[in-house]
């Protein structure tokens, strides 16, 4: 069970479910970004990941875009490609 199922079950308060989660936040920002098969051709390209998000929208980005070639619906995508 995550930390959304933990508050919708009643297993936690909805004020400990908000403290939870916004140290979930803190952490995500400050674990920096890490080299991937996958969001390496993004770096190579000069698109920087700084941080756990943005590290984790590129590879739901390579997921939802790029591996069902719908690059054209992508800002990075069209980007990448005016190179």
């Amino acid at each position: 069970m995550n930390l959304f199922g933990l508050c919708s079950s009643g297993c936690i308060s909805q004020r400990i479910f908000y403290a939870l989660f916004d140290c979930v936040l803190v952490v995500g920002v400050f674990i920096a970004a890490k080299d991937n098969v996958i969001v390496n051709p993004y770096f190579d390209s000069g698109i920087k990941s700084h941080n756990a998000f943005m590290f984790q929208a590129l590879l739901q980005l390579n997921k939802y875009y790029c591996t069902q070639k719908k690059c054209l619906n992508c800002g990075i995508g069209i980007k990448i490609l005016k190179k």
